[in-house]
């Protein structure tokens, strides 16, 4: 069995290690800042309406819409 006072000290190194790392992690590294906060995402508002009215009009699209012709039935016959 591992002693105690073993115990004590990989447990004490196991949270110095762990505090460095977050010291690190929190600090500029070669000049790149680095943060622990979650990045913000920032989504422009959606402004194109008019797209978004001709792709969603059903009347509009059935107008449009063109039907595919059947393939060409390729020939059995020699030449």
């Amino acid at each position: 069995m591992l002693r105690p006072r073993l115990i004590s000290a990989l447990v004490a190194g196991g949270a110095l290690l762990m505090a460095a790392g977050i010291a690190m992690l929190s600090s500029s590294v070669g000049g790149v800042s680095v943060s622990l906060a979650s990045p913000r995402l920032e989504i422009e508002p959606f402004e194109d309406f008019a797209c978004l009215e001709c792709h969603a009009d059903q009347q509009r699209l059935s107008e449009l819409a063109v039907e595919e012709e059947a393939p060409e039935a390729l020939s059995s016959g020699p030449g």
